[in-house]
């Protein structure tokens, strides 16, 4: 049974923020990832401290994007290593989709869905009654 101490819990918080994982922060602490979504459901004050910790992480990984964007690339005798490129393209998209997944209000693709009636005209509503079917 882990004893959840608030110097514990700053640890925990701190670490997510900073962008590890519940099982590195579980690991470093010498228990499960479990626990900590036991913890967070049991007291209502660190479930808003770690839902405040995932945005952070989520804001802080979208300025890594664009650390990535700026990157160098690796040059070899034949100019740009294509190897390097495509490892890069992978994981900006790989970046830009736990973004999105980790804060999909913010940072998610926006969809938008539009109803139309015939040829793009406006729709038209048609009222019938159960009588109606009858004739």
């Amino acid at each position: 049974m882990i004893t959840w101490t608030p110097e514990l819990e700053d640890d925990v918080i701190t670490a997510i923020e900073s962008g590890d994982s519940l099982r590195q922060v579980a690991a470093r602490n010498g228990f499960c990832a479990a626990s900590i979504l036991n913890h967070k459901d049991a007291d209502a004050e660190f479930a808003k401290r770690y839902t405040r910790a995932l945005q952070i992480r989520a804001d802080s990984d979208f300025e890594s994007l664009a650390d990535a964007i700026a990157a160098e690339p690796e040059r070899g005798k034949f100019g740009i290593d294509p190897g390097w490129a495509n490892w890069q393209r992978t994981r900006i998209d790989t970046l830009k989709w736990m973004v999105a997944k980790r804060n999909p209000r913010v940072y998610g693709e926006r969809v938008q869905q539009e109803h139309s009636g015939p040829d793009g005209g406006p729709l038209q509503f048609v009222t019938r009654s159960i009588l109606d079917a009858k004739e």
